[in-house]
């Protein structure tokens, strides 16, 4: 448990909110990014910029530990439930818009954010796998 007179470094705090502002704004924009273009806009940017604060997460994360308060874990189960819970997460923000991105790419043959155009993933046919 961390006391109430330690606190997390302010650029931490601020890169983990605004993470949550992306993936919510990511979630709640994500029916079709093709059917809607403004909706579609507004998803792959959202998602472009989790991808981002991924790195700058790390980065913080790797800057400011030293900084960070003691957590007190009550067992060593709690303890390896958070770190496997943190791992997860991290996968997620990484995984996740990657994903995404390469879903994108394989559907349509150009989409644009803000009248620049995504980097095109090619994707070799498989003849095997058609009808």
């Amino acid at each position: 448990m961390i006391s109430s007179n330690e606190k997390f470094p302010q650029l931490v705090v601020f890169a983990h909110w605004i993470t949550l502002l992306f993936v919510l704004v990511a979630y709640f924009t994500s029916q079709s990014p093709i059917e809607d273009r403004w909706l579609g806009q507004t998803h792959v940017i959202a998602g472009s910029l989790v991808f981002i604060f991924f790195f700058i997460r790390i980065f913080l994360y790797m800057r400011f530990k030293a900084h960070f308060p003691e957590v007190l874990f009550k067992s060593e189960i709690q303890k390896k439930a958070f770190q496997l819970m943190k791992l997860c997460l991290y996968i997620c923000l990484f995984a996740v818009p990657l994903l995404g991105w390469l879903t994108l790419a394989s559907t349509e043959s150009s989409f644009s954010i803000l009248g620049v155009e995504l980097p095109e993933v090619l994707f070799s046919s498989n003849a095997d796998l058609v009808d």
